[in-house]
């Protein structure tokens, strides 16, 4: 919307029309520093990743030893009652 050029008559013209514009610019402005407050807290930072990828990785290796250990176990039981079997 283009503005108009001259002064101020009273009736609602062009300085009314800017105030508006101003007014409706602020509070679009607002809410986006809002949202953008919002997206910054729920990033993720390079520590949080690394944290993470850390964590997976002790736990796949916990995890392999426990299947590991596991399976040992049972291969051991399973010869015993084979003896006693057989």
């Amino acid at each position: 919307m283009p503005f108009k050029t001259g002064g101020n008559s009273g009736d609602g013209g062009s300085n009314d029309m800017f105030e508006i514009r101003v007014k409706k610019l602020k509070d679009d402005l607002n809410l986006i520093k809002t949202d953008l407050a919002v997206m910054k807290a729920n990033y993720a930072t390079k520590e949080d990743i690394a944290s993470v990828r850390i964590e997976v990785h002790q736990s796949i290796a916990t995890q392999t030893k426990w299947i590991a250990a596991t399976m040992l176990g049972i291969t051991g039981l399973a010869i015993g009652i084979a003896k006693l079997i057989f």
